[in-house]
């Protein structure tokens, strides 16, 4: 997008600054929406204090595509992990949520979504009593 796109306190708060066409900014999250509608986190990046969030597509704003990823690899990154906790790992809602199950120790999972320490799970998940499924996210720490 040209000549630039702005960067919010917050997926469609108040303006906290902007970033240049042709500039590459690392992220660290994304919200629900995927490409259509979907926001990201800037990573190692502060504006006025604030966390950056960039809006991926403002097609529905009349703005067109505003972020695409430098490459399809990049956009699609699947990362496997081996449960190391003995005898199991808890399988959290969210990040610091409450347990909805487990994994084993020695399974390998596969995970597309890192985000402070936690990776979300390419599997759905299914809390007691509940027909909908939701995600699944595990802590996971680099040794």
């Amino acid at each position: 997008h040209s000549p630039s796109v702005m960067v919010r306190a917050e997926p469609g708060g108040r303006a906290v600054g902007g970033k240049s066409a042709g500039d590459i900014v690392r992220t660290d999250a994304r919200t629900v929406g995927g490409d259509k509608a979907g926001w990201v986190r800037l990573r190692d990046e502060k504006f006025s204090g604030a966390v950056g969030w960039m809006l991926l597509n403002g097609s529905k704003l009349g703005l067109g595509v505003l972020l695409e990823p430098v490459g399809q690899a990049a956009a699609r990154e699947i990362r496997r992990y081996r449960i190391v906790a003995s005898p199991h790992a808890n399988v959290c809602e969210r990040p610091h949520g409450p347990p909805i199950g487990q994994r084993a120790y020695g399974r390998v999972v596969r995970c597309d979504l890192e985000v402070d320490g936690w990776a979300r799970l390419q599997a759905d998940f299914y809390k007691p009593g509940c027909k909908e499924p939701v995600e699944g996210w595990l802590e996971v720490a680099v040794v």
